[in-house]
């Protein structure tokens, strides 16, 4: 069984210094200069209960048993694909090999992650659950730190199972915006932005909806990725080396695990600051009822910023 590896900070060498965007303040912070890199490990619980989300259930709780070794691998629509390859999933893939009839025990994958599987010849070794399953042995991992990237040997040797051969190239650009819905932060101009992007000719990726062949194909012959989206960040490793990232955040809200995956995997990374966040109400809003906050990007200074990379 891996055991979690010891947090490895590395230098960010390849990395603008000063973000893009932003106001004058934020635009001199872009984040520490060491990148945690952390391995995705694995524990052990005899007679575990997996529950059907693909989470670790109560010991005592009373289900159906099974006499097999499992590996609790979260799925469906709430995992974002980038975060259904750097979870649970290439632990247990490294794990396969020292441990015969393996299963992966969890929801029904999506189409996208079924084709993940599928790739990884892991698909006949899952196990969709409908309800809490007891398996005589149970792995699971936890949940990653908050600012550290799990891009450890595990993750880069999925990847290397996921890429398509890199491309020819030929200049490309791609981008992975949020989505419109299920998030804490919506892009407000979201649809604005979509429509530029069109007309500059970049590629917009919807990894979770969209044939992952397709998407590894066009990830392969990236030579620029947009990414507004850091529950995909782990989708970095399907791209070729030497490719640049520009992650668009909001201001003061830089996620640290796209720069992470950047970082593990040699690739150029830069910020572009987008508004800083808001409350899109033109209405008033009933008590206690939840709106997720907003943010606009500045397509003219991205448009800037795209321009010199």
């Amino acid at each position: 069984m891996t055991e979690p590896s010891s947090d490895r900070p590395r230098r960010s060498t390849r990395h603008r210094t000063l973000p893009f965007g932003g106001s004058k303040q934020a635009r001199f912070f872009v984040g520490p200069e060491t990148v945690r890199i952390a391995e995705t490990g694995l524990a052990l619980r005899q007679n575990g209960v997996c529950q059907a989300d693909g989470t670790v259930g109560p010991a005592a709780l009373f289900c159906d048993a099974d006499d097999a070794t499992a590996c609790a691998l979260p799925a469906g629509p709430a995992v974002a694909l980038g975060g259904f390859c750097t979870g649970a999933l290439a632990a247990c893939l490294a794990q396969g090999a020292f441990i015969p009839g393996l299963r992966l025990a969890g929801p029904a994958p999506t189409m996208a992650q079924a084709a993940v599987l599928t790739r990884l010849g892991l698909d006949a070794a899952h196990l969709p659950l409908a309800a809490p399953r007891r398996f005589a042995r149970l792995l699971f991992s936890g949940a990653p730190q908050a600012a550290a990237a799990p891009a450890g040997p595990n993750y880069l040797v999925l990847m290397a199972r996921l890429r398509d051969p890199p491309a020819t190239t030929v200049p490309f650009a791609a981008a992975i915006l949020p989505p419109t819905t299920g998030r804490r932060q919506t892009l407000r101009n979201r649809n604005s932005l979509a429509a530029w992007l069109r007309a500059r000719r970049v590629r917009l990726l919807n990894p979770d909806d969209e044939n992952f062949s397709a998407l590894a194909a066009a990830l392969a012959r990236t030579t620029l990725l947009i990414i507004a989206d850091p529950a995909q960040a782990g989708l970095l490793g399907l791209c070729p080396p030497g490719t640049k990232i520009l992650e668009i955040a909001p201001e003061g809200w830089g996620n640290a695990a796209t720069r992470g995956f950047a970082d593990a995997l040699g690739m150029d990374w830069s910020l572009f600051l987008g508004s800083a966040l808001f409350y899109p109400l033109s209405n008033p809003m009933p008590f206690g009822a939840a709106t997720a906050l907003a943010y606009d990007v500045p397509i003219q200074a991205l448009a800037r910023a795209m321009s010199v990379m």
